[in-house]
Order: structure tokens, then C-alpha cells, then sequence
């Protein structure tokens, strides 16, 4: 089962995301290193250029 993700931009919060819906977007450029993500049992929001999700920017 695939973790479920929430996107932050600009104080907008989006979501849930599955992580491939959450990379889709990365990649696209729809959420950029600035954004902030965040799941279940993490304490706090993360920017993206933080994460190993950075891997994935453009």
C-alpha cells in the first residue's frame, strides 16, 4: 500500500496524494523545492528540497 501524501503551497493545502500522484506533480513542476509535504506520523511539514524528493524536481 502506498503512503498518502499532503502538498502545501502558498498556506493552500492539497490533497491526499498517493507518493507516484505526489512525484507526478514533482516532476511537472506543479510543487516546486519551496512546497512543504507531509503524512501521517510525521511531526512536521518538510520542503520538498529537504526530502529525498528532491530527486525528483526539474
Amino acid at each position: 500500500m502506498e503512503r498518502v501524501w499532503y502538498y502545501r503551497s502558498n498556506g493552500q493545502k492539497e490533497g491526499p496524494y498517493t507518493e507516484s500522484e505526489l512525484i507526478k506533480l514533482i516532476v511537472a513542476g506543479i510543487i516546486g523545492p519551496e512546497d512543504e509535504i507531509w503524512m501521517l506520523r510525521l511531526h512536521y511539514w518538510f520542503k520538498i528540497k529537504d526530502t529525498v524528493l528532491c530527486y525528483y524536481l526539474p
